[in-house]
């Protein structure tokens, strides 16, 4: 009769330690995701800004569609149809973040 105690004591543990060990790993999964998550959109940002800054000197008069491809970004700038505005945007390939902004032709 002990041994099935001691059998069923030790089929409890293990499986308390097993659950445990697995929510402890899918925290840790999360946090590794959200961190990738909040590099890839500060990268972006500053993609961003680098745009804006490539676009000031430039004449935007002449511009439809300028696009550059990173290995890890699509930074792409447009000129919306009433030609009164340009929209900047930055998309991570591998993941679902954008970011944009829409610039006002002077």
């Amino acid at each position: 009769m002990k041994k099935a105690y001691t059998l069923l004591i030790t089929l409890i543990l293990i499986t308390l330690f097993s659950s445990l060990a697995n929510t402890i790993l899918e925290i840790k999964s999360i946090k590794k995701e959200s961190i990738k998550n909040q590099v890839l959109y500060l990268q972006a940002k500053n993609h961003l800004t680098f745009l804006e800054e490539l676009l000031e000197d430039e004449d935007l008069s002449t511009i439809e569609t300028f696009i550059i491809e990173d290995e890890n970004f699509l930074i792409e700038a447009k000129k919306s149809s009433s030609s009164k505005n340009i929209l900047l945007s930055v998309k991570a390939y591998n993941s679902d973040i954008r970011v944009t902004k829409e610039l006002n032709l002077k």
